[in-house]
């Protein structure tokens, strides 16, 4: 499971503040840590995972829309253990954050398991949102028409014409395109000021004491 957290660091004044106010330090920390996760996972499903827009993945199904969690952790009462973690939960999402070693990943190419071909459908042969792929063996009567030695066609060639309804791939490299945890280690300073704008008034309570 592809996961980047994030715990309090360097929260020497934020300690003060729970020896204080523990109660409220504790629930404040710990409302901001879900509220910042919450928000960041909305932008990066919008931004990502929508389907829309220049860096989004192109999303046919909900399973890859529906593969990022937010899940915050630990307990108000102990500082040292409050945290979010961000977690992509599919394989299908996993390929996509991380890539494959044939497009510059770390993952392995996807290659077929027991059938000699990867099949991808194109043209007529896609379904729409939601629905399941098509396969090759609810088309018959397809010509197959080899490119390479690991790329071939199946194609329609009834009347003249060459309409292709399948890619055939003997191997297929994606390239790391999600980038969750870079856009997550981007978000960390946004997280820093929320924490600091929501500690405010604990820390001005604090301050005729200190």
């Amino acid at each position: 499971m592809a996961s980047e957290g994030l715990r309090l660091l360097n929260a020497a004044q934020v300690e003060r503040l729970f020896t204080r106010f523990p109660g409220e330090t504790g629930r404040s920390v710990q409302r901001t840590f879900i509220d910042h996760g919450n928000q960041f996972l909305g932008d990066f499903t919008k931004q990502r995972l929508s389907g829309a827009g220049p860096a989004s993945v192109a999303a046919r199904t909900n399973q890859l829309r529906g593969s990022a969690a937010s899940r915050p952790f630990g307990s108000p009462s102990n500082l040292d253990s409050l945290g979010v973690r961000f977690q992509l939960g599919t394989k299908y999402a996993r390929l996509h954050e991380f890539g494959t070693q044939g497009a510059g990943g770390s993952l392995p190419d996807i290659q077929p398991k027991n059938v000699q071909w990867l099949t991808i459908p194109v043209g007529d042969a896609l379904t729409g949102a939601g629905t399941a792929p098509a396969r090759a063996r609810d088309f018959p009567g397809l010509s197959f028409i080899p490119r390479s030695a690991d790329t071939a066609l199946l194609a329609d060639t009834h009347g003249g014409e060459l309409n292709v309804l399948f890619i055939l791939k003997k191997r297929i490299s994606i390239p790391p395109r999600l980038h969750l945890i870079s856009d997550w280690k981007k978000a960390v300073p946004s997280f820093r000021k929320r924490l600091s704008m929501v500690l405010a008034p604990l820390f001005r309570r604090l301050a005729p004491s200190g």
